[in-house]
């Protein structure tokens, strides 16, 4: 296991290769972080579900910010739509 140190800056390149390889909770991850207060998560940062989420600016207008907020949000989705999906028959 990484040491949680790891995953709190985003230029990790270590961990979100291990988080996108070897995590098995990745998608629930995702939406739980997306899941709270709107304030709090405009102020994550880190690595999140496989995605290196810079820090906000002081502005809060930060392009690469956003856009791995974005990130985080498909991989939310894509998990919702795999555990919502039925079950395919073994026949």
């Amino acid at each position: 296991m990484l040491a949680p140190e790891l995953w709190d800056s985003s230029d990790n390149s270590e961990a979100v290769a291990a988080c996108r390889r070897q995590c098995q909770r990745r998608f629930a991850c995702a939406q739980e972080a997306l899941t709270g207060p709107r304030h709090l998560v405009s102020t994550l940062n880190g690595v999140i579900a496989g995605v290196a989420i810079p820090a906000q600016n002081e502005y809060g207008t930060s392009k690469s910010h956003k856009a791995a907020l974005q990130r985080l949000q498909a991989i939310a989705d894509q998990g919702h739509r795999l555990s919502s999906a039925p079950l395919a028959s073994a026949g």
